[in-house]
């Protein structure tokens, strides 16, 4: 009986400071690394219909924080469509893994951001504008994967996450600033 005892004494005696030094790491690991993830668009300042070449898009994000981070990144067109969408180092056969689209919607996910990295050309929306509009957009945001954690994380939009093309003439749309 005496030897139950102290064999559950030992255990407790084990399991206290086990079970502090494991709430103390999960402590420094959430008070002290993140992710600071930022995304931003690019486009050319026109486009020509005419040509029978889409619009090249590029979505940039980039990760200055200590920590990487897994993002979901989701870009959509108004008055436009989408006719493909390549990811910077993923070949075509693998992109299914990577990215979902349909003619409005592409949604790349996935993909891990690397911690301290600056803004990267993440992925290509090649887009064409509908017949007969005179104007058409595409936006993105971009959210991280769930992470309980490290709720430190964040993402920042770095200007512009939306590009706005009007029609000047019968064969050219501008990028408004």
């Amino acid at each position: 009986m005496q030897s139950l005892v102290s064999a559950k004494g030992i255990i407790i005696g084990i399991s206290i400071p086990v079970i502090a030094g494991v709430i103390l790491l999960f402590g420094n690991i959430m008070a002290n690394e993140r992710a600071e993830v930022t995304y931003q668009l690019q486009g050319e300042n026109a486009l020509n219909p005419s040509r029978n070449l889409p619009l090249e898009v590029f979505l940039y994000e980039g990760n200055s924080g200590n920590f990487e981070a897994g993002t979901i990144a989701t870009v959509t067109v108004t008055n436009a469509t989408i006719m493909q969408v390549s990811v910077s180092g993923i070949g075509q056969p693998d992109l299914y893994n990577y990215c979902q689209y349909n003619s409005t919607l592409a949604k790349i996910s996935n993909l891990t951001a690397a911690k301290g990295s600056s803004l990267t050309k993440w992925a290509t929306i090649y887009v064409t504008p509908d017949q007969g509009v005179k104007t058409f957009q595409i936006s993105t945001s971009l959210t991280l994967a769930s992470d309980w954690m490290h709720p430190r994380n964040s993402v920042m939009a770095t200007l512009p996450t939306t590009l706005v093309y009007n029609r000047t003439s019968t064969d050219l749309y501008e990028l408004l600033d």
